[in-house]
């Protein structure tokens, strides 16, 4: 288990979301985060970057309205209003965790190297087993 899965375990255990690796899935959009990636180890080599992505739409939503399949603005995006507000009040729990992980990054930040390195180990080892 990766140490975000447990904070979001931890912190809200009867969440929904499924945390895996996009590229299990999205194989097209890897290069995109990997470019992200790389554009901030740049200006911020020491900084931390969480790339998490959160899929908001339903294939519901697309049955409902089939020319949302050609949007300009995405498959699953949710575009009607109504549906956008109730989206993103179904995640408020989830992005004031990320929020607050971002405003006091020092208990999940700060680790000895031994530590580090442990945690990199254990993600490598949960993350392609899953794949």
């Amino acid at each position: 288990m990766s140490r975000s899965e447990r904070l979001i375990d931890t912190t809200h255990p009867n969440h929904v979301y499924c945390i895996e690796p996009q590229s299990r899935h999205y194989l097209a959009h890897g290069d995109l985060w990997d470019y992200l990636y790389e554009e901030y180890r740049a200006v911020q080599p020491e900084g931390h970057y969480i790339p998490f992505t959160l899929e908001l739409g339903s294939w519901l939503w697309v049955k409902k309205n089939w020319s949302q399949a050609f949007s300009a603005h995405g498959f699953f995006n949710p575009h009607l209003p109504h549906r956008v507000r109730r989206t993103l009040r179904r995640h408020l729990l989830l992005f004031d965790l990320f929020h607050r992980a971002v405003r006091s990054p020092e208990p999940w930040t700060k680790l000895d190297e031994a530590e580090r390195e442990r945690l990199r180990r254990q993600g490598l080892e949960w993350w392609y087993a899953k794949s």
